[in-house]
Protein backbone atom coordinates (compact mmCIF):
# COMPACT_ATOMS: atom_id res chain seq x y z
CA UNK A 1 0.00 0.00 0.00
CA UNK A 2 1.82 3.23 -1.03
CA UNK A 3 1.82 5.82 1.57
CA UNK A 4 -0.44 9.06 1.69
CA UNK A 5 1.02 12.46 0.60
CA UNK A 6 0.91 15.54 3.17
CA UNK A 7 -1.93 17.78 1.88
CA UNK A 8 -1.24 21.28 1.07
CA UNK A 9 -3.62 23.88 0.27
CA UNK A 10 -1.94 26.53 -2.16
CA UNK A 11 -3.74 30.30 -2.09
CA UNK A 12 -2.28 31.20 -5.97
CA UNK A 13 -4.26 33.19 -8.60
CA UNK A 14 -1.69 32.58 -11.04
CA UNK A 15 -2.59 29.51 -13.48
CA UNK A 16 0.81 29.60 -14.91
CA UNK A 17 2.87 29.30 -11.62
CA UNK A 18 -0.27 26.52 -10.19
CA UNK A 19 1.27 24.67 -13.41
CA UNK A 20 4.71 24.58 -12.46
CA UNK A 21 4.20 23.95 -8.58
CA UNK A 22 1.95 20.98 -9.59
CA UNK A 23 4.33 19.97 -11.76
CA UNK A 24 7.58 20.02 -9.42
CA UNK A 25 5.78 19.27 -5.97
CA UNK A 26 2.92 17.49 -7.15
CA UNK A 27 4.38 13.57 -6.40
CA UNK A 28 5.36 14.15 -3.43
CA UNK A 29 2.43 16.98 -1.83
CA UNK A 30 -1.39 16.19 -2.41
CA UNK A 31 -1.77 19.92 -3.28
CA UNK A 32 -5.25 21.95 -3.86
CA UNK A 33 -5.31 25.04 -5.43
CA UNK A 34 -7.16 28.52 -4.35
CA UNK A 35 -7.66 30.95 -6.94
CA UNK A 36 -8.94 33.99 -4.15
CA UNK A 37 -8.85 34.60 -0.12
CA UNK A 38 -12.92 33.65 -0.57
CA UNK A 39 -12.31 30.50 -2.16
CA UNK A 40 -9.46 29.55 0.78
CA UNK A 41 -11.89 30.36 3.55
CA UNK A 42 -14.16 28.05 2.44
CA UNK A 43 -11.80 25.09 2.17
CA UNK A 44 -10.59 25.72 5.31
CA UNK A 45 -13.95 25.60 6.62
CA UNK A 46 -15.01 22.14 5.55
CA UNK A 47 -14.32 19.71 8.05
CA UNK A 48 -13.37 16.99 5.66
CA UNK A 49 -10.67 18.85 4.25
CA UNK A 50 -7.87 19.17 6.22
CA UNK A 51 -4.66 20.91 5.14
CA UNK A 52 -1.80 21.06 7.77
CA UNK A 53 0.35 23.51 5.24
CA UNK A 54 -1.07 26.30 3.33
CA UNK A 55 1.05 28.11 0.95
CA UNK A 56 -0.23 31.87 0.28
CA UNK A 57 1.00 34.01 -2.28
CA UNK A 58 0.73 37.51 -0.71
CA UNK A 59 -0.61 38.91 -3.65
CA UNK A 60 -4.45 37.79 -4.29
CA UNK A 61 -7.17 39.10 -6.08
CA UNK A 62 -7.07 42.58 -5.03
CA UNK A 63 -3.28 42.72 -6.11
CA UNK A 64 -2.53 44.24 -2.40
CA UNK A 65 -0.02 42.27 0.01
CA UNK A 66 -2.72 43.21 2.43
CA UNK A 67 -4.98 40.40 1.06
CA UNK A 68 -2.37 37.42 1.68
CA UNK A 69 -1.79 39.11 4.70
CA UNK A 70 -4.71 38.90 6.23
CA UNK A 71 -5.68 35.70 5.19
CA UNK A 72 -2.50 34.17 7.37
CA UNK A 73 -3.83 36.30 10.31
CA UNK A 74 -6.98 34.98 9.77
CA UNK A 75 -5.80 31.23 9.15
CA UNK A 76 -3.68 31.47 13.01
CA UNK A 77 -6.43 33.64 14.71
CA UNK A 78 -8.95 30.71 13.86
CA UNK A 79 -5.98 27.72 13.54
CA UNK A 80 -3.39 28.70 14.98
CA UNK A 81 -1.57 25.22 14.87
CA UNK A 82 -1.57 24.99 10.66
CA UNK A 83 1.70 26.04 9.49
CA UNK A 84 1.28 28.57 7.20
CA UNK A 85 4.34 29.46 4.18
CA UNK A 86 4.26 33.06 3.02
CA UNK A 87 5.67 33.85 -0.77
CA UNK A 88 5.35 36.82 -2.72
CA UNK A 89 7.07 38.14 -6.23
CA UNK A 90 8.85 41.20 -5.04
CA UNK A 91 9.50 42.50 -1.90
CA UNK A 92 11.17 41.32 1.27
CA UNK A 93 9.40 43.53 3.28
CA UNK A 94 6.18 42.13 2.59
CA UNK A 95 7.64 38.88 3.57
CA UNK A 96 8.98 39.91 7.16
CA UNK A 97 5.52 41.71 7.43
CA UNK A 98 3.88 38.34 6.65
CA UNK A 99 5.92 36.50 9.41
CA UNK A 100 6.22 40.11 11.87
CA UNK A 101 2.70 40.69 11.83
CA UNK A 102 0.52 37.84 10.74
CA UNK A 103 2.56 35.10 12.16
CA UNK A 104 3.65 33.06 8.63
CA UNK A 105 6.43 30.15 9.74
CA UNK A 106 8.42 30.50 7.25
CA UNK A 107 8.55 33.05 3.59
CA UNK A 108 10.17 32.68 0.08
CA UNK A 109 10.49 35.27 -3.36
CA UNK A 110 9.10 33.69 -6.30
CA UNK A 111 12.14 35.12 -8.16
CA UNK A 112 14.44 33.38 -5.81
CA UNK A 113 12.37 30.05 -4.96
CA UNK A 114 14.89 27.18 -4.78
CA UNK A 115 13.01 24.12 -4.63
CA UNK A 116 15.27 22.11 -2.64
CA UNK A 117 15.36 24.92 0.57
CA UNK A 118 11.52 25.00 -0.37
CA UNK A 119 10.94 21.03 0.32
CA UNK A 120 13.15 21.11 3.10
CA UNK A 121 10.74 24.05 4.53
CA UNK A 122 7.87 22.56 4.06
CA UNK A 123 8.65 19.06 4.79
CA UNK A 124 9.78 20.65 8.13
CA UNK A 125 6.81 22.10 8.96
CA UNK A 126 4.89 18.85 8.25
CA UNK A 127 6.66 16.95 10.76
CA UNK A 128 4.69 15.33 13.59
CA UNK A 129 4.87 15.72 17.45
CA UNK A 130 5.38 13.06 19.19
CA UNK A 131 3.26 12.98 22.38
CA UNK A 132 3.27 10.33 24.86
CA UNK A 133 0.25 10.20 27.23
CA UNK A 134 1.06 8.93 30.54
CA UNK A 135 -2.07 7.32 32.96
CA UNK A 136 -3.67 4.82 35.28
CA UNK A 137 -5.66 2.12 34.00
CA UNK A 138 -8.63 3.42 36.58
CA UNK A 139 -8.93 6.67 34.62
CA UNK A 140 -9.51 4.98 31.29
CA UNK A 141 -12.31 7.26 30.47
CA UNK A 142 -10.36 10.72 30.37
CA UNK A 143 -8.02 8.92 27.98
CA UNK A 144 -10.74 8.27 25.83
CA UNK A 145 -11.93 12.12 26.59
CA UNK A 146 -8.38 13.22 25.74
CA UNK A 147 -7.90 11.15 22.80
CA UNK A 148 -11.03 12.40 21.27
CA UNK A 149 -9.78 16.08 21.42
CA UNK A 150 -6.57 14.99 20.08
CA UNK A 151 -8.26 13.60 16.95
CA UNK A 152 -8.59 17.23 15.81
CA UNK A 153 -4.85 17.42 15.53
CA UNK A 154 -4.05 14.04 14.38
CA UNK A 155 -6.26 13.85 11.55
CA UNK A 156 -4.59 16.92 10.08
CA UNK A 157 -1.25 15.75 10.47
CA UNK A 158 -0.07 17.85 13.28
CA UNK A 159 0.62 14.91 16.19
CA UNK A 160 1.09 11.35 16.84
CA UNK A 161 0.39 10.27 20.00
CA UNK A 162 1.40 7.31 21.98
CA UNK A 163 -0.01 5.17 25.54
CA UNK A 164 0.60 1.78 26.37
CA UNK A 165 -3.33 0.68 24.48
CA UNK A 166 -1.00 0.34 21.59
CA UNK A 167 1.54 -2.24 23.23
CA UNK A 168 0.89 -5.79 20.69
CA UNK A 169 0.86 -9.18 22.05
CA UNK A 170 4.37 -10.26 23.37
CA UNK A 171 6.08 -7.04 23.10
CA UNK A 172 8.55 -5.91 25.95
CA UNK A 173 6.43 -3.13 27.74
CA UNK A 174 8.85 -1.25 29.30
CA UNK A 175 11.56 -1.37 26.63
CA UNK A 176 9.01 -0.14 24.39
CA UNK A 177 7.75 2.79 27.23
CA UNK A 178 11.22 3.94 27.56
CA UNK A 179 11.61 4.32 24.26
CA UNK A 180 8.41 6.17 23.87
CA UNK A 181 9.02 8.47 26.37
CA UNK A 182 12.92 9.06 24.85
CA UNK A 183 11.47 10.22 21.37
CA UNK A 184 8.58 12.24 22.54
CA UNK A 185 8.16 16.10 21.95
CA UNK A 186 5.55 16.46 24.36
CA UNK A 187 4.42 14.40 27.40
CA UNK A 188 0.48 14.77 28.99
CA UNK A 189 0.23 13.28 32.85
CA UNK A 190 -3.41 12.38 33.47
CA UNK A 191 -3.02 12.52 37.30
CA UNK A 192 -5.44 11.17 40.11
CA UNK A 193 -4.70 9.12 43.27
CA UNK A 194 -4.30 6.18 41.12
CA UNK A 195 -1.75 7.58 38.93
CA UNK A 196 -0.18 9.04 41.67
CA UNK A 197 0.39 5.87 43.50
CA UNK A 198 1.32 3.57 40.86
CA UNK A 199 5.22 2.86 41.49
CA UNK A 200 5.65 2.89 37.39
CA UNK A 201 4.71 6.16 36.84
CA UNK A 202 6.80 7.50 39.49
CA UNK A 203 9.86 6.01 39.60
CA UNK A 204 9.58 5.40 35.17
CA UNK A 205 7.57 7.78 33.41
CA UNK A 206 7.57 10.90 36.01
CA UNK A 207 11.63 10.40 36.24
CA UNK A 208 12.61 10.15 32.71
CA UNK A 209 9.74 13.27 31.74
CA UNK A 210 11.65 15.49 34.32
CA UNK A 211 14.99 14.75 33.77
CA UNK A 212 14.71 15.26 29.44
CA UNK A 213 12.59 18.34 30.45
CA UNK A 214 15.26 19.36 32.87
CA UNK A 215 17.72 18.92 29.46
CA UNK A 216 15.10 21.36 27.53
CA UNK A 217 14.26 18.20 25.13
CA UNK A 218 10.44 17.68 26.03
CA UNK A 219 7.41 19.74 27.14
CA UNK A 220 5.48 18.15 29.93
CA UNK A 221 1.44 19.14 30.28
CA UNK A 222 -0.05 18.12 33.85
CA UNK A 223 -3.92 17.14 32.90
CA UNK A 224 -5.61 16.79 36.93
CA UNK A 225 -8.42 14.27 36.08
CA UNK A 226 -9.60 13.75 39.80
CA UNK A 227 -8.53 15.56 42.65
CA UNK A 228 -5.21 14.53 44.07
CA UNK A 229 -1.69 15.85 45.49
CA UNK A 230 -0.04 16.31 42.26
CA UNK A 231 2.22 19.53 43.38
CA UNK A 232 4.88 17.25 45.25
CA UNK A 233 5.44 15.54 41.45
CA UNK A 234 4.75 18.87 39.01
CA UNK A 235 4.42 21.91 41.17
CA UNK A 236 6.60 24.05 39.17
CA UNK A 237 4.50 23.75 36.27
CA UNK A 238 1.20 24.95 35.01
CA UNK A 239 -1.41 22.45 35.26
CA UNK A 240 -4.54 22.26 33.51
CA UNK A 241 -7.40 22.66 33.52
CA UNK A 242 -6.88 25.90 35.53
CA UNK A 243 -9.98 27.28 37.14
CA UNK A 244 -10.98 23.71 38.63
CA UNK A 245 -9.28 21.86 40.75
CA UNK A 246 -9.60 18.56 38.54
CA UNK A 247 -12.06 17.34 35.68
CA UNK A 248 -14.01 15.10 37.71
CA UNK A 249 -15.52 18.24 39.53
CA UNK A 250 -16.64 20.08 35.97
CA UNK A 251 -20.72 20.44 36.27
CA UNK A 252 -20.00 20.45 31.87
CA UNK A 253 -16.82 18.24 31.08
CA UNK A 254 -17.02 19.28 28.00
CA UNK A 255 -15.95 22.67 28.35
CA UNK A 256 -13.04 21.87 30.65
CA UNK A 257 -11.83 19.50 27.50
CA UNK A 258 -12.45 22.21 25.24
CA UNK A 259 -10.07 24.81 27.15
CA UNK A 260 -7.07 21.65 27.37
CA UNK A 261 -8.00 21.13 23.88
CA UNK A 262 -7.33 25.20 23.03
CA UNK A 263 -4.15 24.63 25.63
CA UNK A 264 -2.86 21.89 23.28
CA UNK A 265 -3.29 24.18 20.36
CA UNK A 266 -1.29 26.77 21.72
CA UNK A 267 1.47 24.55 22.43
CA UNK A 268 1.65 23.25 19.46
CA UNK A 269 1.89 27.12 17.79
CA UNK A 270 4.46 27.91 20.30
CA UNK A 271 6.78 25.26 18.96
CA UNK A 272 6.81 26.59 15.20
Amino acid sequence: MSQQKPRILWVEDESSFQDEMEEVFGKVFDISFANSSVQAQKLICLDELDYPLIIVDLYLENNKSEDGINLIRWIKEKLPWKKVIAITKDRHKYLKDAERIAGADDSFRKEELDFVDFFEAANKLLLKAKLFISYSRKDQKYLNDLSKRLKLFSNQGFIEAWEDNKLTAGEDWDERIKSELSKAHVIIFLLSPDAIASDYINDTEVRIAKERHQRGEVDIIPIVVRPCNWKPLFGRLFKIPRKIEAISLAENQDVIWLEIQEEIGKLFQSKK
